[in-house]
């Protein structure tokens, strides 16, 4: 097995071209709205602003770049995301608890992508509970099971690789 830290910066942004390149064209192939997308300025642009910074960023961000760009790819593939999120923290997720993200727990939709206009109403937001680190045990499971352990609150139940 090769080492990967011999690939240079140059050869892993090439790769990630290439997932972008294999992403649209599956899309257009399964997919009939990607058809008018494809190929486009805006989906050119778009991948050349992804790569660029890319390009410029320290591993931990290439990291954050190349998990966000595979979450919009999985879209509708929610084991995935989720499995990935747990295992990353990427990509970063709206939360609603976070000051930085939403003051004083407000939100202000942005009017035609211009979040400097002030016009429109905050909206208040919360979390009602925190992300799920796991899934429940499986209820059938706990009641035909003598040594089944009691139900687990998947909010606060770690999986094994998390300290």
């Amino acid at each position: 097995m090769k080492n990967n830290k011999s690939f240079s910066i140059g050869a892993r942004g090439k790769s990630f071209k290439y997932a972008f390149d294999g992403v649209i064209a599956f899309f257009k192939a399964e997919h009939n709205a990607v058809l008018h997308l494809a190929g486009t300025a805006a989906v050119t642009s778009y991948i050349n602003a992804v790569l660029a910074q890319y390009d410029a960023a320290t591993p931990a961000k290439q990291l954050e770049i190349i998990m966000t760009q595979k979450w919009i790819s999985n879209y509708g593939n929610a084991v995935d995301q989720y499995t990935d999120y747990r295992r990353t923290g990427y990509p970063v997720l709206f939360d609603p608890n976070d000051a930085a993200m939403a003051p004083n727990h407000q939100v202000q939709p942005p009017p035609n992508g211009d979040p400097a206009n002030p016009g429109n109403r905050k909206v208040p937001v919360q979390l009602l509970r925190p992300f799920a680190q796991t899934l429940p045990w499986n209820q059938t499971e706990l009641e035909n099971n003598a040594n089944a352990p009691k139900q687990k609150d998947p909010a606060t139940f770690k999986p094994f690789w998390k300290p």
